[in-house]
């Protein structure tokens, strides 16, 4: 299943002796999009905040993969909402129905 990660960015996070906070976010992310767990991951260009899509079983498995990344653990972020994502468009691997919408 996809999830989407709404995350509002808190403030900028410092964490002494290592690698600037975002840098170590992306380190964490890079083996997850190997391994296709983060599908997509970007920020909004007119507020202060990303979108992550994220391929897991269930929302315990995005929280699990959330709780491990540095930026979040070290409170880089105010909110976090986690959405099921039904993928429309484009189909992937020709299927034909990705899921339905909740209405």
């Amino acid at each position: 299943m996809l999830f989407a990660v709404f995350a509002s960015n808190a403030r900028k996070v410092e964490i002494e002796g290592t690698r600037a906070p975002y840098g170590l976010h992306l380190d964490y992310l890079k083996p997850l999009m190997e391994a296709g767990r983060v599908v997509l991951e970007g920020v909004f260009s007119e507020e202060n905040g990303s979108l992550t899509i994220i391929e897991a079983d269930s929302v315990d498995q995005v929280l699990q993969i959330l709780e491990h990344d540095p930026y979040i653990a070290h409170n880089g972020c105010t909110e976090v909402q986690i959405k099921h994502f039904v993928q429309m468009y484009p189909r992937a691997n020709g299927a034909r129905d990705q899921g339905k919408r909740n209405e």
